[in-house]
């Protein structure tokens, strides 16, 4: 279906990855990344072993509570759904990233949301929790197994990744859990042009200035909107979709005065391939010719705004 395309082509070219530690970013635990094999006392942090009486295994464990507890994280969108934000608190979860967009569509815009969380807990419990996640997003009974792989059901494209922090046998452990939902839905068979298609609002961190020169018109709207945050920084991500090439370059040309008027002054390229920065911001524009799915024919010129905002590591 184009929308299983649309979705995937989004998540790649705006650099969404599908979970997973950064193989070059050990972590807290001592090791380089995520693992489910079993581990020993000896080999919960290579190099230094760990004192295996009891005392200090509860004062390993305590430690790496600790490291959990303090991990940087960030909160969900407001317009994310309710039961995202209530699964979030029912686990007692950290969360590390959020990836939300939405693109228009017919008869209704369409949703993609992938969160990375972070739990702390035994294997058991753990495990139990994530069924129970899924269980609130109507995906799957929550005694039924982790599925592998993606899955699809009723409109739904799906998958969940569980991977778990290094530590001594039988002990609570740190854990990365990666839920990716999307809603999809089947290619009309007849494809009318895309006159007006729905607009969708800017996501939350959209700057003002910014929110303001992309506002919907007659001959322009915003056809995806996507925001990327994490304790690094947030990236917006907007896709807007013109009548006419009159149109476009109209727009490039108010894009350009309202980043200079911003103070993204350090500025690269020219026409509708542009970026402007200054400081920790940043805003590119470019011309985009990725099947977006609209459930239409795209009948103008398309371009892509990403905005970034990178953050001061915590101390």
């Amino acid at each position: 279906m184009r929308s299983t395309i649309f979705w995937g082509a989004l998540w790649l070219a705006t650099g969404c990855s599908g979970g997973g530690d950064d193989p070059k970013k050990p972590n807290d635990s001592g090791t380089s990344a995520a693992s489910s094999a079993p581990t020993t006392a000896a080999s919960a942090a290579p190099g230094a072993l760990v004192d295996d009486t009891p005392d200090g295994l509860a004062a390993d464990e305590a430690r790496r509570l600790k490291v959990f507890e303090t991990r940087p994280a960030v909160r969900l969108p407001p317009e994310v759904p309710r039961r995202w934000h209530d699964l979030v608190r029912d686990m007692g979860a950290r969360v590390v990233a959020v990836d939300h967009a939405v693109r228009s569509g017919e008869p209704k815009a369409l949703r993609r949301i992938q969160l990375e969380l972070r739990l702390f807990g035994h294997d058991a419990t753990i495990d139990q929790k994530a069924g129970e996640a899924l269980a609130t997003l109507g995906l799957q009974a929550a005694d039924a197994p982790l599925p592998e792989g993606e899955q699809v059901t009723a409109g739904q494209r799906w998958s969940v990744d569980l991977g778990r922090f290094k530590a001594p046998d039988g002990r609570a452990r740190e854990h990365r859990l990666t839920l990716t939902w999307g809603e999809q839905t089947p290619t009309p068979e007849e494809m009318r042009p895309c006159k007006r298609p729905q607009p969708v609002d800017v996501p939350t961190g959209t700057p003002d200035w910014l929110a303001r020169a992309t506002l919907n018109q007659s001959t322009r709207r915003r056809v995806v909107a996507r925001a990327a945050d994490a304790p690094e920084g947030l990236q917006i991500s907007l896709l807007m979709l013109y009548q006419n090439g009159y149109a476009h370059d109209g727009h490039v040309d108010t894009l350009t005065k309202a980043a200079a008027a911003a103070g993204l002054t350090e500025k690269s390229g020219e026409g509708s391939r542009q970026s402007f920065s200054a400081g920790n911001r940043r805003l590119a524009f470019a011309p985009d010719n990725s099947e977006l799915s609209l459930g239409c024919n795209l009948a103008g010129p398309v371009l892509r705004l990403t905005y970034t905002e990178t953050r001061a590591p915590a101390p």
